[in-house]
């Protein structure tokens, strides 16, 4: 498994597991199929600070404020594919190695959905503990959304639905 989300400081994401060790690359995800097909595609405007769904004939069919990356951890901009769906995330810090629970304490909320993965970690699109950071550049990479936001938004897409950011 790898570096989980800029968004909270190059932190791991893992299953809440009882009794098993948690940690670094130690509990697998079970792989879903991806739907290429789906009825929805996300388009994140890093400048506004929004993320829109769009429908299938390209209309906007939700829009939300969100936080973006700070200049010094961006965003990362391109196209990408919703990778995995966690409904209630526990936090790694890679500061400490601290976990936290799911629940309010912890900083990606109760959904996260992740987009991409790769040389320079993880990143995803989830709540915050913060809602106040939304509208604002301030997250090392990830898009934060207000906790009811993210779990409208986890109902809507699938595995495999487009994100493009801009």
């Amino acid at each position: 498994m790898g570096l989980a989300g800029w968004g909270w400081g190059l932190s791991s994401l893992v299953q809440p597991v009882v009794a098993q060790e948690v940690g670094w690359g130690n509990y697998q995800y079970p792989e879903k199929e991806y739907n290429l097909d789906s009825n929805v595609q996300i388009v994140i405007h890093r400048r506004s600070h929004t993320l829109q769904v769009l429908d299938t004939e390209g209309k906007i069919y939700r829009q939300y404020p969100i936080a973006v990356g700070k200049a010094a951890w961006p965003t990362p901009q391109g196209k990408f594919h919703v990778l995995k769906k966690i409904e209630n995330p526990v936090f790694q810090s890679f500061r400490t190695g601290a976990l936290t629970a799911a629940g309010k304490a912890n900083p990606l909320g109760q959904y996260y959905v992740q987009y991409h993965e790769g040389k320079v970690g993880e990143f995803g699109i989830h709540g915050t503990d913060q809602e106040d950071s939304i509208g604002k550049s301030a997250s090392h990479g990830c898009i934060r959304m207000h906790n009811k936001d993210i779990a409208e938004l986890y109902q809507l897409v699938d595995m495999g639905t487009s994100v493009t950011i801009y």
